[in-house]
Parts: C-alpha cells; sequence; structure tokens
C-alpha cells in the first residue's frame, strides 16, 4: 500500500480523484481510499452497494467472475467492470487502482480511455527489484 501511494504521488497530480477496483472487504476497511486520502487524493466513491455488484461479483461470483472465467473473461464481468470504469470517469476520476490482482487479468478487454491505471502488483514488483538491486546485488 505504501508504495502504491509513493508511486501515486510521484506519478500524479496533486489532490486527482482517483477510484478504486478492490474488493468489498478492502472497500469498506478502507485499504486503499485510506492511505490515498491521507496523501491528499480524492477518492471518487462507487458506493456499497455499486462496488458488490460491478467490482465484487466481478472478482468472485461463483459463475462467471474472474476467479472462475479470467481468460477470456466473462460478458457480464467485462460488462460490470466497464459500468465501474464509466462511474468513475464520470465523476471526474483521472486515476483507477487496480487493487485486486485478478482485475489486472481482464483489464485490457475494457475500455480505460483517459484514465491512468495504477497496478499495486507491478509498482510493489518493480519496488522490491529496485530494492534488491540497490544492494549491489546480481539476479
Amino acid at each position: 500500500i505504501d508504495e502504491m501511494v509513493k508511486y501515486s504521488e510521484e506519478n500524479l497530480v496533486q489532490g486527482e480523484k482517483i477510484g478504486i477496483l478492490n474488493t468489498t472487504g478492502s472497500y469498506m476497511n478502507k485499504l486503499h481510499s485510506g492511505p490515498l486520502r491521507k496523501a491528499g487524493f480524492e477518492i471518487v466513491d462507487i458506493g456499497l452497494e455499486k462496488q458488490k455488484k460491478l467490482i465484487h461479483e466481478a472478482i468472485y461470483h461463483p459463475d462467471w467472475g474472474i476467479k472462475v472465467q479470467a481468460n477470456p473473461a466473462s460478458d457480464e464481468t467485462l460488462t460490470r467492470l466497464q459500468d465501474a470504469i464509466n462511474f468513475y470517469r464520470q465523476n471526474g476520476a483521472g486515476a483507477v487502482v487496480l487493487a485486486c490482482s485478478e482485475i489486472s487479468l481482464v483489464i485490457n478487454q475494457i475500455d480505460c480511455q483517459g484514465l491512468n491505471q495504477i497496478k499495486p502488483m507491478n509498482i510493489l514488483a518493480r519496488s522490491l527489484l529496485e530494492s534488491y538491486l540497490s544492494e549491489d546485488q546480481t539476479l
């Protein structure tokens, strides 16, 4: 989370509006939104009902969610995630956090034009590699 916030501070405009694609547990615990708000970003809140229906079910639905069917993603998953992306875009978001690693598996099948994609798993991997290499280690 700290690396994702640091990346956002370095790559986004201070105060920029950000949407978050996350699970209901992460949403309710403000896992990503809390630290981003503390860093000065504005979070576009999709609301609990839409978060559950559009994002959480796209990940976990037992018949068509990403965890069941990712390659290719189901039409229902793509439709719901596209609706969430459209909500964030229509409400002024300039960036979206792909806060659930499974979303990265299907994001290229969704129109995210105009939104910077923040990929915490990629950010963490890059940070770990940079840290390792800065200690004069070789792979």
